[in-house]
């Protein structure tokens, strides 16, 4: 390949190169170019002597710390100048170091991938994945990503994003949570790195063990959920059952300890001895299924226009309409974190987890159904972790900007609050005199039956007025956990976000009566 035939994007990708001003992509798109082509390869070394030739004609080439040159005035006090190399050995280093460098990056790029893919591959198999939802797993150091339903083997993995549930050859049901780095070296064992983990252990995976960097934990049949926090801490939390805690500092002749239901403890690094703390169930998702329960049949024999049960979803990121519908309008969930996933431990199965304004989580509808009757109600739970200032549950609007409710939270007081529009340009305001109780699961229901506006807490009236001017919609934006203003080039800005978590929201275009609301805030499941 001489310089009159040498491709353009060669000779410029070559000049980038040595320049030291090339992009990944380009280096790693001059990488297998002279992996592919011999004369490539020979212009490569030619192009690096040329460029060493001028260095030592300009006479910077002397200056670079070449390996093996000395100084004699490290032997020699008086001496005054450096001894520099041979032309000849110069231009030879040079080009060497460059054909290491190549080298180099064909070993990271290509070689040790496929060294650690043929590992992998030959590796026992210990299970399958089961499910994802927003996320998959990769096995570290290759480009392997795990489908759904395929073979799990031993190696180290990481989940960037979402979540992952498998099952091991022991029957053992394994659910985790980005951002997560972990190795599972057989069915009976897993180190886990960083990331949160739960597991259901039936009897056949007694003994199962999560090593952590700060304890070995050993379950004796249980259900039981952990949380690695890099370096810096490990907790562990038994919902039912028994597991056994070796911290690893721990002096041999500590014995362990031994956690039961509703148990849990933490072990931070550096600190021999672990500490109690509180079970934290809200934590940890423990199941990517949405059980059909009671409560679920009672809102789907009043046959709502919309139901929202915040169940799992494959893409991690699809709001799932669940009303007993043709036509079902699913909605879209935004999430300013990369990690993690919006979905979380709910009232019933999972729920959707929100932080407030500090990563601006919120659901959209955009074509949700509206009550065309002078009659609806609208139910949910809620658990507040903080009282922001107003923040929003759920609101809709159609193009005007209001629609026929908003749920939240009454500005600094933080007393649950629902307003809706009179129909004149005011609107009327309901409040709980009550503040929302800090992380507890309430329920929440407005009911609007033509005469009436009622808002219900846990089952009971906490405010109603006289209201006859129910805004009649087909469809309408729904929002929930954030405040939906358009901005000037009409795109959905949100604002007043939840704290929190919301699940099971439904609607439906017919009025509650009272006693039906109680038997839904106090269905047990």
């Amino acid at each position: 390949m001489s310089d009159e035939s040498t491709p353009v994007d060669f000779r410029d990708l070559l000049e980038a190169v040595i320049d030291g001003v090339a992009s990944p992509e380009e280096k790693r798109k001059l990488a297998l170019i002279i992996k592919s082509d011999p004369a490539a390869r020979k212009q490569y070394i030619q192009h690096c002597e040329m460029h060493a030739a001028l260095a030592w004609q300009h006479g910077v080439l002397d200056q670079l710390p070449f390996p093996g040159q000395f100084d004699e005035s490290e032997s020699n006090p008086g001496a005054k100048n450096v001894i520099p190399f041979p032309i000849h050995r110069a231009l030879k280093i040079v080009a060497l170091a460059a054909c290491i460098a190549l080298v180099g990056f064909f070993v990271y790029q290509g070689v040790l991938p496929s060294l650690e893919r043929k590992a992998w591959l030959s590796s026992k198999s210990v299970g399958s994945i089961d499910r994802y939802s927003g996320g998959q797993l990769v096995v570290s150091g290759t480009n392997i990503a795990i489908d759904q339903g395929e073979i799990l083997r031993a190696g180290e993995y990481s989940l960037a994003k979402g979540l992952a549930a498998f099952t091991l050859s022991n029957k053992v049901e394994v659910l985790l949570e980005a951002p997560a780095h972990f190795e599972i070296v057989s069915h009976d064992l897993i180190h886990l790195h960083e990331g949160k983990l739960s597991a259901h252990v039936p009897p056949e995976g007694i003994g199962f063990t999560i090593d952590t960097p700060h304890a070995q934990v050993v379950d004796h049949g249980t259900v039981f959920a952990i949380e690695v926090a890099g370096e810096r801490q490990s907790e562990v939390h038994v919902f039912s059952g028994e597991v056994e805690v070796k911290p690893h500092d721990a002096p041999p002749e500590e014995s362990s300890l031994t956690l039961t239901t509703s148990q849990a403890t933490r072990i931070q690094s550096g600190i021999t001895a672990p500490f109690g703390i509180e079970l934290d169930p809200e934590r940890f998702l423990r199941s990517l299924d949405e059980p059909p329960l009671r409560y679920f049949k009672q809102i789907r024999k009043e046959a709502p226009i919309a139901y929202y049960r915040m169940a799992v979803s494959e893409d991690g990121k699809t709001l799932l309409d669940r009303a007993p519908t043709e036509s079902p309008k699913h909605g879209i969930i935004h999430q300013q974190s990369e990690h993690g996933s919006p979905f979380c431990t709910g009232r019933f199965g999972a729920g959707l987890r929100f932080k407030g304004g500090a990563e601006r989580t919120y659901a959209i509808v955009e074509d949700c159904p509206g009550s065309l009757n002078n009659e609806f109600t609208v139910t949910a739970w809620v658990y507040a972790t903080s009282r922001a200032r107003s923040a929003t549950i759920a609101k809709t609007k159609d193009e005007t900007g209001s629609g026929q409710f908003m749920l939240g939270l009454f500005r600094d007081h933080g007393g649950l609050e629902a307003r809706l529009p009179n129909g004149n340009g005011t609107t009327l305001h309901l409040s709980d005199s009550t503040p929302m109780p800090l992380r507890e699961w309430q329920h929440i229901a407005l009911v609007v039956d033509g005469n009436l506006a009622r808002l219900y807490r846990n089952g009971h009236i906490v405010a109603e007025e006289p209201y006859t001017k129910t805004k009649k919609l087909a469809s309408q934006v729904l929002s929930i956990g954030a405040f939906l203003n358009r901005d000037e080039a009409g795109n959905f800005e949100p604002s007043r976000f939840w704290d929190g978590k919301i699940d099971e929201l439904s609607i439906h275009d017919i009025a509650f009566p009272p006693e039906q609301i109680l038997t839904l805030a106090s269905s047990p499941q």
